[in-house]
């Protein structure tokens, strides 16, 4: 069962030690060192930030951002364990609420996804994001996902 909740300290350094390998692997090619202070930096700097839980564990931290943005436009992320591998259906389908949801706000919704993490390339995909152009980051090839609003 899919549950969410305000964030927890606890919870944030449980899903930092068991953050999944790709999410690893992309905040260290974007020079981050840890993930306990991305979780920490990535709900303060939100708008709006949720834990994300099955079964009673928090699984993955997601939320929208604002910060550094022109009005009208916010980054969504997300961040999390191998367990959301096993629940990529569930994701779709509750992905799509929140992304309506914010750009039911904002025009422009975006962020910068590692190449290498195809999982989260196709999961933005299946929720109506597409690439925008291909971006060098620290010698690593990230590419900007944008969902522009129709209205």
């Amino acid at each position: 069962m899919i549950e969410y909740r305000v964030p927890l300290e606890e919870d944030v350094a449980d899903v930092a030690a068991r953050m999944s390998p790709e999410d690893v692997a992309e905040l260290a090619a974007c020079g981050h060192e840890t993930p306990l202070e991305v979780l920490r930096q990535s709900i303060a700097d939100s708008e709006f930030a949720l834990a994300l839980c099955f079964d009673g564990r928090a699984e993955a931290f997601f939320g929208v951002s604002t910060y550094g943005r022109a009005p009208g436009e916010a980054s969504p992320w997300m961040l999390g364990t191998s367990e959301l591998v096993r629940r990529g259906r569930a994701l779709v389908i509750e992905g799509r609420h929140w992304i309506d949801v914010w750009q039911s706000k904002y025009r422009l919704l975006s962020n910068l996804v590692d190449a290498r993490h195809a999982r989260a390339v196709g999961w933005l995909s299946h929720l109506g994001f597409s690439p925008a152009q291909d971006v060098d980051v620290g010698g690593h090839r990230f590419l900007l996902m944008e969902r522009i609003s129709r209205v």
